[in-house]
């Protein structure tokens, strides 16, 4: 039997990886999942999903001698590095240390469990984080072939990608993040466009729940015409103050619901709802299942990004709603400017709602279908995904 080993690292991410698992395990391949150490942060949603006995745990596979010992040779060295003027002078050592030692464990952990493992094939969302990285590094040492993934829009500088096929191959969603690998470094050979991998299912079942969504959000929101989405990333608002809001309260057009970056800190999030806490609008909690983003995606009426997401590129691959953009400093990608976004920087939201609904169509609307194709390939990527890992095997 062939044996698939996957990094699961967390929940959001899965949502990527899994369609691929589940067909190869239609094929007849064994899925076997693992996760680290990361106070239990990627292992409290697996014991939902999987069970306690549904996956492997990477400290479970250490060498405590041989880990030790690493991490004492290596730590001189840091130490030398802290105790000069660098960079690494100015990490506290209390965080370093702790990274130091889970590094080296998980080093040689997931060596040994590769190899107790005997995967015919490997798979991880990305080699940009040290699970990832430590994944396809062992396993192109174990000749056994190793995949990677595409997370999000690939919006900035080719030299931030570099990291993405040092050891794998990536399997990218479409013909714009196969050339930004190109221009970073990556061979021809090592980039493959498939698509996206669940972006279509995650619409169709988004609108098959409109009735559900209902069901999630308060009456002063579900019960207005319009629906707004605002998904503001890990900046702040920029012109967030009482003008923003004028009008608000005396209209009963628009309703609005705020949702926050997956990865954003319990503070930056409490900051945000308070700004939006008004009447009409609902600040979505990220403990809320992750299909009520799509059910968000499939049936609101506007978009509003905040700064520069994956959720501009996910929105305009409907192709037939409007977006808007409050622009912020550090916009790799700047969706107005690209002709794809209304910009409304500095305008109270109600006015801007409405200059995108009157703009959008006539000025961005015919440029998205080029973005969007450049971006994401059309067809079903997850089976694609698996002709290709399986014909790595044979």
């Amino acid at each position: 039997m062939k044996t698939l080993l996957v990094f699961r690292g967390p929940p959001h991410h899965q949502q990527l990886l899994r369609p691929v698992e589940d067909e190869l395990e239609s094929r007849g391949w064994k899925i076997v999942r693992y996760t680290a150490n990361t106070e239990a942060v990627f292992q409290a949603p697996l014991n939902v999903e999987l069970g306690t006995d549904g996956y492997l745990w990477l400290p479970d596979f250490d060498d405590p001698k041989k880990s030790e010992a690493a991490y004492e040779r290596h730590w001189e060295w840091f130490r030398e590095l802290y105790e000069q003027k660098t960079p690494i002078s100015l990490l506290p050592p209390q965080i370093l240390d702790r990274v130091m030692h889970f590094t080296c464990e998980e080093f040689i952990s997931t060596r040994r469990m590769i190899d107790q493992v005997q995967p015919t094939a490997c798979l991880a969302l990305h080699e940009i984080n040290r699970w990832g990285m430590m994944l396809a590094y062992w396993a192109s040492v174990r000749r056994v072939p190793v995949w990677t993934m595409q997370e999000g829009m690939y919006y900035g500088h080719p030299w931030i990608y570099t990291g993405h096929t040092r050891y794998s191959r990536s399997l990218v969603w479409g013909e714009a993040a196969r050339q930004k690998l190109l221009e970073a470094g990556s061979g021809e050979e090592r980039v493959h466009v498939v698509g996206h991998p669940d972006l279509a299912r995650r619409y169709r079942q988004g609108t098959e729940s409109k009735a559900q969504l209902k069901e999630e959000l308060p009456a002063d929101v579900r019960d207005r015409p319009k629906l707004a989405l605002v998904f503001v990333t890990n900046v702040a608002v920029r012109g967030a103050g009482e003008d923003l809001f004028t009008g608000w309260e005396e209209q009963e057009e628009w309703g609005m619901v705020v949702r926050c970056h997956q990865l954003s800190t319990l503070s930056h999030m409490q900051t945000i709802e308070k700004v939006f806490r008004r009447k009409g609008i609902f600040f979505s909690p990220l403990s809320i299942p992750y299909e009520h983003h799509w059910r968000l995606m499939a049936n609101a009426d506007l978009c509003l990004i905040v700064g520069c997401t994956t959720t501009a590129l996910e929105w305009l691959y409907q192709r037939t709603k409007p977006l808007a953009q409050i622009g912020t400093l550090a916009m790799y990608q700047n969706f107005a400017e690209a002709g794809l976004a209304i910009e409304i920087t500095g305008m109270p939201l109600l006015t801007g709602f409405k200059k995108t609904e009157a703009e959008w169509a006539a000025t961005c609307q015919p440029n998205v279908e080029q973005f969007v194709s450049a971006q994401i390939a059309e067809g079903e990527a997850f089976k694609r995904l698996a002709d290709i890992i399986e014909g790595s095997a044979k």
